[in-house]
């Protein structure tokens, strides 16, 4: 029976590998002719990004540096095309189409867009940046303004500036080559809103503080206390097995202080985050983050905690067994009857364990008073352990 298994979950695990191969060898294969086009422009060859399934090509034209990338299609985006040309000084900065998200935010006082009082600008783009004083400075200027709507106009999704420099990103068909005229025609409009920008730049109100950047560095903290909770929970109920089902009293013990905690730290980011007109997003996208982080870690450490700082002497249990389960995939469990209650479920060996069959537990008291089981025995010898 187990050679049996083995051999099936090794052809599936096989046959997925095969497909996981040519679906991605489709994938790439058209990352690497979409920019063909592209790159004859140029006189440049395509370079192949496997890591983030992108390629990329660099060049000339006109003097100036050029770079375009082709980002494949995926469930949740369509497939896009990125036109960028270095620039400095620069500030990081995203513009976008104004949705109902961004209005809504607006209207509830959870977002700050920056206005220009130009109604026909303000009503269309949403600008996200770390450096309101210098995106402002820029937006006074009729031509930036007008440069971007212009982009905006030629069906461009987003106009962004980092260390990369001034990029734009616009939307294809799914599984069509990126033609030249896709990229060439918004280069004018580009080099435009750069020299608009190299003339108007101020060094001295210049940040580099972007929503990427400061969502690396206020989402790193709760994201890894998310994965050390879930991690706590799945060893400390495995090394420590409560005696009883305790996880919903753990779990209502837990929320207050892990909802406090997330919340303080929400709200410590809202403070002191340079970001003025994004900040709903990353909070919300933190507190995503924290208040599960922080409640699952509390509930972790709970049983954790329980058994590790456990130093009281164990007691010897009588119990019956109540009923046997299987959980699929080979998961045994059985259930005693201890004091007349039902005890959690503890994994078991192969066996007959009838019901009533008479068994033995250790239990010791537990740090937090979490009575948890070390091990258990069947005390008739006619069945064995």
């Amino acid at each position: 029976m187990l050679v049996t298994m083995i051999i099936i979950t090794s052809v599936i695990l096989l046959i997925t590998l095969v497909v996981t191969v040519l679906f991605f060898r489709r994938w790439i294969g058209f990352c690497r002719v979409a920019l063909r086009d592209v790159g004859e422009v140029l006189g440049a060859e395509p370079i192949l990004d496997l890591w983030n399934v992108s390629t990329s090509v660099h060049g000339r034209i006109h003097g100036r540096p050029l770079t375009v990338k082709f980002t494949n299609q995926t469930r949740s985006s369509p497939p896009t095309v990125t036109v960028s040309s270095p620039m400095a000084p620069w500030v990081a900065f995203t513009a976008r189409k104004l949705n109902f998200f961004d209005r809504w935010c607006a209207a509830w006082g959870l977002a700050s867009p920056i206005l220009t009082g130009d109604p026909r600008f303000d009503g269309r783009i949403y600008v996200d940046t770390g450096d309101p004083e210098s995106v402002r400075m820029w937006l006074s200027d009729a031509r930036f303004r007008e440069g971007l709507l212009g982009l905006f106009d030629a069906d461009v999704m987003r106009v962004a500036c980092d260390r990369n420099g001034l990029s734009l990103v616009r939307k294809l068909p799914p599984r069509e080559t990126v033609a030249p005229a896709l990229v060439f025609d918004t280069l004018p409009g580009l080099w435009d809103l750069a020299e608009c920008m190299r003339q108007t730049a101020d060094s001295t109100t210049l940040s580099h503080i972007g929503k990427n950047h400061a969502m690396m560095r206020w989402g790193l903290a709760p994201g890894l206390l998310l994965m050390a909770g879930i991690a706590l929970i799945i060893v400390g109920m495995s090394l420590y097995e409560p005696l009883y089902p305790v996880f919903l009293p753990v779990l209502f013990w837990a929320l207050p202080w892990g909802l406090s905690v997330g919340i303080a730290y929400g709200l410590s980011v809202w403070m002191f985050v340079r970001l003025r007109t994004d900040r709903h997003i990353l909070i919300l996208t933190i507190l995503a983050f924290a208040l599960p982080g922080c409640c699952f870690t509390t509930v972790g450490w709970r049983y954790f905690g329980n058994g590790w700082l456990d130093n009281g002497a164990p007691t010897q249990y009588e119990a019956t067994v109540r009923e046997t389960l299987n959980k699929g995939r080979g998961g045994r469990k059985i259930v005693f009857t201890v004091d007349g209650k039902p005890s959690a479920e503890f994994s078991r060996p192969k066996g007959t364990y009838p019901r009533g069959l008479p068994v033995e537990l250790t239990v010791h008291p537990g740090h937090y008073g979490i009575p948890w089981v070390e091990r258990w025995q069947v005390r008739d010898k006619k069945f064995g352990l």
